[in-house]
Parts: structure tokens; sequence; C-alpha cells
């Protein structure tokens, strides 16, 4: 029987919501007191833009999660 115990989750796109109510209270980087660390929890694999004119609210090669949208 396998309970989801001892596995860790990637995700390849750039629209994950780590603060979703089903992520965000098994999110490695969320510490006991509440705060969030997110150092060696996040990787931001887009560096430079993929659409010539078009901007990213998030930025380029970030260090924190944010979703397409601005949120973080």
């Amino acid at each position: 029987m396998f309970l989801g115990k001892g596995f860790t989750v990637a995700s390849a796109d750039t629209g994950v919501e780590w603060t979703h109510e089903a992520l965000r209270k098994n999110y490695r980087g969320l510490k006991e007191d509440g705060s969030v660390d997110h150092n060696y929890n996040w990787w931001d694999g887009v560096k430079k833009p993929v659409v010539a004119g078009k901007s990213n609210v998030c930025g380029y090669n970030v260090s924190y999660p944010c979703d397409d949208d601005g949120r973080i």
C-alpha cells in the first residue's frame, strides 16, 4: 500500500500555485513557524524571454515561486 509519504513531486509548469491549500501544507520550504524558505525548493528554468517582445511579470531566473499572473 502506498500512502504518498516519503515522495517528492516536481513540476515543470510555470504556473504552480504553491500557496494552494492542497500543496502549501506539504511544501518543502514551509517551516514549522509558518515562515517560508524557498532556498533549494524552487528552480526557475526560464532564463530569458521565450517570445520576443512578450513580458514576464515574474522576471527571469527568479529564486522564488511566482505564478504567471504575478502571484507569489
